[in-house]
């Protein structure tokens, strides 16, 4: 019996010993999903704020954008106007910002992306990008002769060397509005790992020294130009952003599909049981697809804005299209009718206008009119990506209209429908710029 109780109380103690020597495992694990979960979060918040400004979140400079509208600088027009004039944004698409979600009233921005640590993490996506001589060049500049001044008053320089490439981080860390930046720059040395005594003492030091010194609004703007338009966004945001944004939007269909629970009724089963009797096969993209002969590379995006164009009330002429498909994908297209279309198609099409690219006649008149059955809220927070994501939805079939519509914003009233109604039978469709910004949008996911 003492034998028996020996062995038991030895076995409970090689229990407890790999119990305490999995947790460390599973506690690392657990804190590692944790730090993935709050970046995955900050992404789409940022994401969030792009799409209110009307800035596509994977284009190379949406960040340089987000920093510069959320700076100190007062004129954000003027140092919007000078970074997209720099010569770093002539090879890229421009941007036009929805000024209209930065006026005082419209929406609080600062609400959607304004903590430090979201800041931190995005922020540490730049990169200083200068060859030899243009650093030697900016080091002359009165703006990192400042910096390199109070980071030896600081006592900072023996334990972090005041080179170039530091400089202009520590002055694009120190940039965001409503942000300490003593505490962004102790937060940016203390990711770095080295050790330093005192370092929040010091980086105060720093900061106060260096913004100790009355410089005006001029002067300002132009310090900002010379650093921010020479940071490039390095690769693995856009690896990072485009998994968060397609996580998203599978989230977003799935609970597209969840039908909601009403109370039962009789007179909706039997005529859904009448529907289903007499349409057995259900037409689909899918089904359209497998009819035509296109190659195997052609993307999935290309064959479905070829089937949204193919399902369009009025007929688009193939002039308007044929520029961004080859001769090849075009002679392989079969002339299918299609009697019932694929709505979710169609819609992926439509939520793939992340924004707003080119001008669309009459979207200020269909802002105007077609949007009065909405609250002020609802209405404030619509971005102008989603405005022309809802223009798209009215000129579509009638029988998918509602659903088009609703994906996008879950309000169709009377008033709406009327007012849609009302709009589409005077005006027409201007798909040119919209098939213009799919392709865009498109090209950019590629990219």
């Amino acid at each position: 019996m003492s034998d028996m109780f020996e062995m038991n109380i030895d076995k409970l103690k090689q229990l407890s010993l790999r119990s305490e020597k999995g947790q460390p495992k599973r506690q690392a694990q657990n804190d590692e999903n944790i730090k993935q979960e709050l970046h995955r979060r900050t992404l789409l918040k940022f994401a969030m704020l792009c799409r209110k400004l009307n800035v596509d979140p994977l284009h190379p400079k949406s960040i340089h954008v987000a920093l510069l509208l959320f700076s100190k600088i007062k004129d954000k027009k003027r140092l919007l106007g000078g970074f997209l004039s720099h010569p770093c944004c002539k090879s890229v698409k421009q941007i036009h910002v929805d000024w209209r979600a930065l006026d005082e009233g419209e929406m609080d921005l600062n609400d959607v992306f304004c903590a430090m640590s979201d800041w931190m993490l995005i922020l540490n996506y730049l990169n200083p990008a200068i060859d030899a001589q243009f650093a030697d060049a900016l080091s002359r500049e009165s703006v990192i002769l400042r910096l390199r001044t109070s980071w030896k008053v600081g006592g900072l320089e023996l334990v972090y060397p005041a080179t170039i490439e530091r400089m202009m981080t520590v002055f694009a860390y120190m940039a965001p509005h409503k942000l300490s930046a003593t505490k962004m720059v102790e937060r940016l040395l203390v990711g770095e790992g080295e050790s330093c005594r005192d370092l929040e003492f010091r980086c105060l030091r720093m900061t106060n020294n260096f913004m100790d010194v009355s410089v005006d609004e001029d002067e300002s703007l132009l310090n900002m130009l010379q650093i921010i338009p020479c940071m490039i966004t390095r690769q693995n945001f856009f690896a990072d952003m485009k998994a968060v944004l397609t996580r998203e939007e599978k989230m977003s269909a799935a609970q597209a599909s969840v039908p909601k629970k009403t109370r039962l009724q009789m007179r909706y089963v039997t005529k859904e049981s009448a529907n289903n009797t007499h349409s057995e096969y259900q037409e689909s993209f899918d089904t359209w697809l497998g009819q035509q002969k296109f190659t195997v590379t052609m993307s999935r995006h290309l064959q479905l804005l070829l089937y949204f164009i193919h399902v369009q009330v009025d007929k688009i002429p193939k002039d308007s299209y044929a520029v961004h498909f080859t001769d090849n994908m075009l002679s392989r297209m079969q002339d299918v009718k299609v009697q019932s279309i694929d709505a979710n198609a169609v819609i992926t099409v439509i939520k793939s206008l992340r924004v707003y690219h080119h001008n669309v006649n009459d979207l200020l008149d269909f802002r105007s009119t077609c949007l009065s059955g909405f609250n002020q809220y609802t209405r404030n927070n619509l971005s102008l990506a989603q405005i022309l994501q809802l223009y798209v939805c009215s000129f579509q079939h009638a029988s998918i209209i509602q659903q088009c519509w609703k994906s996008i914003v879950p309000v169709w009233t009377h008033t709406t429908a009327t007012a849609v109604q009302n709009f589409t039978s005077t005006r027409k469709f201007d798909y040119k710029p919209v098939i213009d910004s799919v392709v865009q949008c498109q090209v950019q996911d590629a990219l």
